[in-house]
């Protein structure tokens, strides 16, 4: 059993290395956006069933003999195609549909290795319960999963932080290679195996018979599973893929979607597939079924108020909440499990319902929704349909008990103890544990029922407040954005205000005149607000003023274009030349039909562009076009969640923006978040010879909030203005310096 529990870990493992791995390498090209996580998962459960399916036809229809010559083969012609290192070719231009293109770059890098190792598990425990008559298989799922966690906890802590992103590419297929070596050793043990004799086609070799394996609670396991049983399968793996998924969007809206975020709940899902399948006395009903309901009390308040608690506590509950709720699904699942002789169509519908959840969050739910409803769908679906499959079973016991005490000639329920020692014991027994069922049947089902329509009030009264004042609401790959009018006590009057999931990034007053006021994080005493004023440029009227922002918002930096009021702009100055660069159209579109910054600027006579794309990628591209922009001032105000993507940060982007900038062009960096990236940008701004200046300015009520930037410079003419020098701080816990590359980079380094 060694060597097959060693190759069912090997190619679990390698499955799990790849999926992060090759996230991080993509999830710059796409604005580290959260979608990329979603759509790499889709992939690889897709990849998933392909994988089943192969292995189930394989076994089913294809003699023993041949099986592993088939399956060899096809291991092997697969390191052809190694390493699995993406190439640039696969870059996005920015106009593309983001899911497909990941699909199709993932399809092309690692889909045919990683098809072939997702087969192997149930391809090997097939052969496994053949080569052992009466040992079962489904212990060596668990080693499985205990593989997939090893090289989930593996990646951030012993990977990521010391080995480069290409020879960790380099490493897997090395390892792939030494993968199949083991699959051969397993072939060559089950050729030796006591029950080799001549095969046939049908799968109806030497199995143990279903009772000898099945567990007791395992109803599926007596009996070839009929029709309900199988949906019963594809819907608890579908409610614990969605959970799983929208629990990352949940998260990704307060975090930046780093390899960590993404394999947080992965481990926790696994965790409950490990525990659910290594025994099934580690499930517990009462204790899982009272901790579900826990979870979804604490996730009405979660989702009703959740600004009573701080961002970790709110990671620890969708943790906790995800957890008990794949763990029940989980463990229904488990004792659902059918004898070996169905095996592989079991993993089959698993992976398909995996798949089936899959595609609802990343497919089906941006189409549909303007909102993240899929947690919400998800929560409800588990809790209703675990109690279901409870109700189910109990029912069902409670049935058989009838049954043995109508053969006795009494009646269950009025059974008095003393007469169950006339029975036989087994008798007595059922009767005796299915007797107190009856009335519990009952209170399980009026209590959650009850539960629900409280936790659903409580999520209705949160949703309903959302949509008070919406101008827009829009979900794509990118997110959710929404556009309402709302009048705050802070503001005094009504104001236009865009948020992406929890944050706000612009404000336009509705009132005339302070329509163009820029306010929020960008009013004229902010850092931004200052280098667009006193930026020395400002003062000579034979050149445009050129500056960029990546990340557009509500456009509202385009106040300080042909501003004569903020800028000092007047009628014979040379018109201001501003770029805007954003990843989602989405944003674009709100930008220019919602609010009003960009058509005033325009109407000043300003040049206004706005490039769609990725904003590193956009700058790369310009630069292999010869066409370096010259900014005097670059803004960095682009916000994947509550902070600035990561890859926007490392010292080669750096680069990037010094190529961009005027000598004496300055970077302005907009931090407002809870992650301290002072020692970052200054380890980013030593790499090209600069030097950091932190802002931060207290809100007023004219329309700003408090913000912080920080600058970039080496244009001493401009710091030492007065008006700079003035506002320029330092902030506590500063004195560090930390250095962000594309292949090292951790958000542990900058928590607050």
């Amino acid at each position: 059993m060694a060597i097959y529990a060693l190759t069912i870990f090997v190619s679990s493992f390698l499955i799990f290395q790849v999926q992060p791995m090759i996230g991080k390498y993509i999830l710059p090209w796409y604005g580290s956006s959260p979608g990329v996580w979603t759509s790499v998962f889709l992939f690889f459960q897709i990849l998933l069933v392909v994988g089943y399916l192969y292995a189930h036809l394989l076994n089913r229809f294809v003699s023993r003999s041949r099986q592993p010559v088939i399956h060899l083969a096809l291991l092997a012609s697969v390191i052809l195609l190694l390493p699995i290192t993406p190439s640039d070719f696969w870059k996005p231009a920015g106009e593309e549909d983001p899911l497909s293109s990941i699909l199709l770059l993932l399809a092309a890098t690692v889909g045919a290795p990683y098809l072939m190792l997702s087969s192997t598990a149930p391809l090997l425990q097939a052969w496994f319960a053949r080569a052992f008559p009466g040992r079962s298989p489904y212990r060596l799922y668990a080693v499985s999963n205990v593989g997939s966690l090893s090289a989930l906890l593996s990646y951030p802590f012993l990977i990521e932080p010391f080995v480069r992103l290409r020879n960790q590419t380099l490493a897997w297929s090395i390892f792939y290679a030494a993968f199949v070596l083991l699959v051969a050793l397993c072939a060559r043990m089950r050729s030796k195996s006591a029950d080799s004799d001549a095969e046939l086609l049908g799968g109806s070799q030497s199995i143990p018979p279903s009772s000898q394996l099945a567990d007791d609670r395992g109803l599926a396991g007596r009996t070839r599973p009929v029709l309900g049983i199988y949906l019963v399968w594809l819907t608890l793996s579908a409610l614990g893929s969605v959970l799983l998924m929208a629990t990352a969007n949940r998260l990704s809206q307060d975090v930046p979607p780093v390899p960590f975020l993404f394999i947080l709940p992965l481990s926790l899902y696994l965790i409950t597939f490990i525990i659910a399948f290594e025994n099934p006395r580690y499930y517990s009903r009462k204790l899982f079924g009272s901790l579900l309901w826990c979870g979804l009390f604490i996730a009405g308040v979660l989702i009703y108020r959740p600004t009573l608690f701080n961002l970790t506590t709110q990671i620890c509950l969708y943790s906790f909440i995800l957890f008990v709720g794949c763990m029940a699904c989980h463990g229904e699942l488990s004792g659902l499990r059918p004898a070996p002789e169905y095996l592989t169509q079991y993993f089959l519908s698993i992976s398909i319902g995996g798949a089936l959840g899959g595609l609802f969050v990343a497919v089906l739910a941006p189409m549909i929704f303007t909102r993240y409803w899929e947690y919400e769908i998800g929560l409800f679906g588990t809790f209703l349909v675990v109690m279901a499959v409870i109700t189910w079973d109990l029912t069902r016991r409670i049935r058989e008990a009838k049954v043995i005490a109508l053969a006795h000639g009494m009646r269950l329920g009025t059974i008095p103890w003393e007469s169950l020692g006339n029975l036989p014991t087994r008798d007595a027994d059922k009767i005796s544990e299915n007797q107190h069922l009856l009335g519990r049947n009952w209170i399980l089902g009026a209590g959650s029922i009850l539960l629900v329509v409280a936790v659903g009030t409580l999520v209705r009264s949160s949703i309903l407040a959302e949509y008070n004042g919406v101008v827009r609401r829009e979900r794509n790959f990118y997110g959710c954005i929404r556009v309402v009018d709302s009048k705050t006590r802070q503001f005094r009057s009504v104001a236009r205000m865009m948020g992406f999931g929890p944050t706000m990034h612009g404000l336009q007053f509705r009132d005339a005149p302070r329509k163009s006021i820029p306010a929020a994080y960008f009013g004229p005493d902010s850092g931004i607000g200052l280098t667009l004023r006193f930026h020395p440029h400002r003062s000579e009227k034979n050149r445009p003023f050129r500056f960029g922002v990546i990340g557009l918002g509500a456009g509202i930096l385009a106040c300080y274009a042909n501003s004569e009021s903020l800028s000092g702009h007047t009628p014979d100055s040379t018109n201001d030349v501003v770029t805007f660069l954003e990843i989602n159209p989405s944003v674009i579109s709100s930008a220019k039909n919602d609010f009003s910054f960009l058509n005033d600027a325009r109407s000043r006579g300003a040049e206004l562009q706005v490039r769609l794309g990725d904003a590193r990628i956009v700058l790369e591209q310009l630069l292999q076009q010869k066409q370096p922009q010259n900014f005097d001032v670059l803004a960095v105000d682009a916000f994947t969640c509550d902070a600035i993507p990561l890859h926007l940060l490392t010292e080669e982007c750096f680069k990037i923006y010094l190529q961009h900038l005027q000598p004496d062009g300055v970077l302005a960096l907009h931090v407002t978040n809870p992650f301290n990236l002072l020692p970052v940008v200054r380890g980013s701004a030593q790499s090209v010879g600069m030097k950091e200046y932190f802002i931060r300015t207290v809100g007023k009520n004219d329309g700003e909030v408090t913000s912080q930037w920080i600058l970039v410079t080496g244009n001493q003419e401009f710091i030492s203005q007065p008006e700079i020098q003035k506002v320029i701080s330092t902030p506590p816990k500063s004195e560090r310096t930390v250095h962000w590359t594309d292949d090292f980079h951790s958000l542990f380094q900058v928590l607050r």
